[in-house]
């Protein structure tokens, strides 16, 4: 993946090269989520759900990659954007 991308900027409203980072996907973002606590309430010594159990076989298991999301930063008025849609990939390099 190229360091830099041009793309459009909706703060500047035009085409511009801009800086291409990886978004941080790692780290708690707290305890603040009914939907956090329901799931630790799940989770709680039951089966393999939500997520699936790890078995024998191709078509068990958890995904052996991790979603990458891309953020971009427009030189000019350093707005910051992250791409929606990440995309899976076993192994991502900056060039």
């Amino acid at each position: 993946m190229p360091k830099k991308q041009k793309r459009y900027c909706p703060k500047c409203k035009k085409n511009i090269e801009q800086k291409v980072s990886r978004e941080k996907t790692s780290g708690n973002r707290g305890k603040l989520g009914k939907g956090r606590r329901k799931l630790a309430k799940i989770k709680k010594g039951y089966g393999g759900f939500p997520y699936p159990k790890i078995e024998k076989g191709n078509r068990y298991g958890s995904k052996n990659t991790k979603k990458v999301a891309l953020k971009y930063e427009c030189p000019v008025c350093k707005k910051k954007t992250i791409s929606k849609r990440g995309f899976r990939a076993k192994k991502f390099e900056m060039e």
